[in-house]
């Protein structure tokens, strides 16, 4: 038999740190930039934007029916406000641009301000 000195353990290479998951679920590819977001998140705000833009347009193009498009941009900025209520912070996009609360508030606010005057605006006769 031979007398061997006992073996002494080798120190273990620390691992290289685990990168953190994107959005869907991938690491990013280094080199590629940040990752984007879903298209998804952008449509609520898409929506919103596109019934504000066409009451406006109805109001430019028909200065008798104001009060059209005056009920259009108040529903979609009240449709703003439901949407960032339910939506959580990821998916509402570019709606979300405080705390939900202030967001949801100002929405609501001018929504239902700007119904207000429109139902109180009178008919051009």
């Amino acid at each position: 038999m031979t007398d061997n000195p006992p073996a002494t353990p080798r120190p273990v290479p620390a691992a290289p740190p685990r990168e953190q998951a994107g959005p869907r679920g991938r690491a990013p590819q280094p080199g590629r930039g940040r990752p984007r977001e879903p298209r998804l998140v952008t449509w609520p705000h898409v929506i919103v934007l596109a019934g504000v833009l066409g009451g406006l347009l109805w109001v430019w193009l028909s200065q008798t029916h104001v009060k059209g498009g005056m009920l259009v941009i108040a529903f979609s900025l009240l449709a703003a406000g439901g949407a960032r209520l339910i939506l959580t912070d990821e998916r509402a996009g570019l709606l979300a641009s405080r705390r939900r609360g202030i967001d949801v508030a100002a929405f609501a606010i001018l929504g239902a301000g700007l119904l207000v005057s429109a139902l109180l605006l009178k008919n051009p006769s």
